[in-house]
């Protein structure tokens, strides 16, 4: 497997946490949406702590 750079594997690793909703932001009201991506932006940032 070819080495990846940082920001792929941040993908990578944003992507495996994010595993319900094949990955995708399914929600309809931007206040929600970003809601969602707050809280991931926290789970990753816990994980790589």
């Amino acid at each position: 497997m070819p080495n990846l750079t940082r920001g792929e594997e941040l993908h990578a690793l944003r992507s495996w946490l994010w595993f319900g909703s094949d990955g995708l932001i399914r929600r309809k009201q931007e206040e929600d949406q970003s809601e969602s991506a707050r809280c991931l932006t926290l789970l990753t940032s816990a994980v790589l702590l």
